[in-house]
Order: C-alpha cells, then sequence, then structure tokens
C-alpha cells in the first residue's frame, strides 16, 4: 500500500521529487487549529506539507505548523528514502499502436443498476470507459459474458477497489488508488496506464482531453433547486473547444455547452497548479430527454476551481505482447502542459 502511494503521489506530483509521510495524523497550526489528514507530502522545496483531507489534498506552509510538528516534520526527513526516480519511458515498439476508435459508442451506464451502492458515480464513471474498451478492442475485461455481465463483475470490483462508500461516495485519492488497483490486479499483464488531475476545466482544456482512447471523467458540483450542492463523477463523452460536451451519467445522455458563471480575472493554486478562478456552468441543451427526477430537481452542472473541482484523465497502453510488460511511453497530453 505504502508503494501503491509513491506511486500516485509521483504522478500528482508530475514526477517532483518529494517524500512522504504515510499515516493518519492531526496536524496543528501556530494559531492553534488543527486538522486531522492522512498521507502527506512535503514539498520538493521542502517549504510546505500537502495533506489529504476529506478526500482533497490541502497545502500547508511548514513555518505556519506548531514547533511539535516542525520537528516530527524535520525527523521524518531525516529518515527519508533516497529521492525516487520516475521510469524512463516505454519504447513505442513495446506497445500495440492504438487503432482509430469511437467515444460516440461509449455506453450508457447508470450506478444505480450494477454494484452495490447507489453512491458509485466514480466507479460507474471509470466503467463506462472500461466497457467501451473491451468493445473497441483496446483493453479487454478479463471476465467472460455479455455485456451485462461484464458490467456487473466491473462496477463491483472497482467499487471495492475504490473503497466507495454508501453515504460520502469516493474520494479522488481513493480513485486513483482504485484504479490503480484494477490495472495492477487484473491488467497488469495486458497493459499499463498513465493518469493525470487537471484543475483548468476551460472549454478548450476539456477539448484536450476527450480524444482518442483516453478515458476522460469529471469531478463536477451538482446544485439542485433546493440549493442543495454535491460532488459528482461523469465520463466525459465528446467536447469541442467551443464549449459543447455530451456527458453520460446516470444511465442518460446528457447534452450541453460549457458557458462562463462568474467571470474572475484572478488565479489560484490547487496542487501546485496555477488556474484561472473562473466557474462554468454547463446549460444542458437536451433537457426535455432526460430524466424526469433530473428534471424535477433542476439539476445543474457546476464547474467550481473554489470546489476543486477537475479532469480526470486515464489512458491505457496495450503492450505488443501479454505478459512482457514495459513502462508508460512518452504522451504529450500527459507531458505537456495546455496552452494558457
Amino acid at each position: 500500500m505504502a508503494r501503491l502511494r509513491l506511486l500516485l503521489w509521483l504522478a500528482l506530483a508530475a514526477n517532483a521529487v518529494a517524500y512522504p509521510i504515510n499515516g493518519e495524523r492531526i496536524w496543528t497550526g501556530k494559531n492553534g487549529r488543527k486538522i486531522r489528514g492522512s498521507d502527506a507530502m512535503v514539498t520538493p522545496d521542502g517549504l510546505a506539507i500537502d495533506v489529504l483531507v476529506m478526500g482533497k489534498f490541502q497545502r500547508i506552509a511548514i513555518a505556519n505548523l506548531s514547533q511539535e510538528d516542525q520537528e516530527f516534520i524535520h525527523a521524518a526527513a531525516k529518515d527519508k528514502p533516497a529521492h525516487p526516480k520516475a521510469p524512463a519511458s516505454g519504447n513505442p515498439a513495446d506497445f500495440k499502436a492504438p487503432g482509430p476508435v469511437d467515444r460516440t459508442r461509449l455506453p450508457l451506464l447508470s450506478q444505480g443498476e450494477y454494484g452495490q451502492k447507489q453512491s458509485d458515480c466514480v466507479p460507474s464513471s471509470f466503467c463506462n470507459f472500461l466497457l467501451w474498451w473491451d468493445q473497441e478492442g483496446i483493453l479487454p475485461i478479463p471476465k467472460r459474458g455479455d455485456f451485462e455481465d461484464k458490467a456487473e463483475w466491473v462496477h463491483t470490483r472497482l467499487g471495492r477497489y475504490c473503497g466507495t462508500r454508501n453515504t460520502s461516495g469516493t474520494g479522488i485519492s481513493e480513485a486513483l488508488e482504485g484504479i490503480t488497483e484494477y490495472f495492477r490486479k487484473d491488467a497488469g499483464e495486458l497493459a499499463t496506464f498513465r493518469f493525470k488531475v487537471d484543475y483548468d476545466v476551460r472549454p478548450a482544456n476539456l477539448a484536450r482531453y476527450a480524444r482518442g482512447e483516453t478515458a476522460t471523467m469529471l469531478n463536477l458540483t451538482t446544485r439542485r433547486k433546493n440549493g442543495h450542492d454535491g460532488g459528482h463523477w461523469v465520463a466525459l463523452m465528446t467536447a469541442q473547444e467551443n464549449g459543447q460536451v455530451v456527458i453520460h451519467t446516470w444511465g442518460a445522455r446528457f447534452e450541453g455547452m460549457v458557458k462562463v458563471l462568474e467571470e474572475d480575472p484572478t488565479t489560484i493554486m490547487l496542487d501546485g497548479q496555477k488556474i484561472p478562478k473562473t466557474s462554468y456552468e454547463i446549460e444542458f441543451t437536451n433537457r426535455d430527454s432526460l430524466p424526469e427526477w433530473v428534471k424535477n430537481a433542476e439539476m445543474r452542472f457546476l464547474l467550481l476551481p473554489e470546489r476543486s473541482d477537475s479532469i480526470i484523465a486515464i489512458k491505457p497502453y496495450a503492450f505488443a505482447n501479454a505478459g512482457v510488460l514495459s513502462a508508460p511511453p512518452a504522451d504529450p497530453l500527459f507531458d505537456t502542459a495546455p496552452s494558457p
């Protein structure tokens, strides 16, 4: 588990040199404020820590922590392992050349019909792509049977890996750990993968990820007419730079346009990424065809930087020969930052 956390941190930190402090701890600020978090990571410059709190990472300047906590971090630094190095990029010849794919064939999967929990939006959104990869010949699901058999099997399995809870769903770190576990246990002989969490939710950046065989999901905010906000993961089938998107969730197809909700020229930092603070709303253009409960609740989909709403991109790389493993190849989708 510790090794898995380290791999996740390496990917999230874009291969920065940093070191983890595993386990749960109550951190205390100089002002006396306390915060319970886990899986802290000291930043490469040694000036701050990123702490996992309620499924999201919060950055705390070490200088703002209590003397006891600063001494604890200093002791951990003495025992830290040698700086981890990211594996070298694999040779493209070690992988199957990806063929053309049809993203419009992405299935409609309802989270309430498979698995064990109604709060399975994370497993459900990714399962859309797992089933699509299977039918497109990109990455087979190691389960015999028809579509329904495979959907039930992979949904239940991924929900277990992600540790999804009935009352609170799945945090982003748990989701990435669960997806990593799926590749390790169920697809490790067939493929490797790369993933990225990107907090830049501008339409052009959505379009950048919703291409080819990439599993593209949005961690967005839902808002009902009674003012209730919630977090929800959806499968992003297609996205255009003009803001036109097609989303699959709850077994329904949502068509819409990404439009500015509140313009804000300032920027904020999220996990080391500087992003525009402008928020967006996905205005549905096919509301009449949506499920009745969605219409009755006057459901809205929002992309709010202040809530750390984000794009989650996962791309598989199938080995040319099953069982002959290789590090993931270089890929501009993950190695190149979006244009400002």
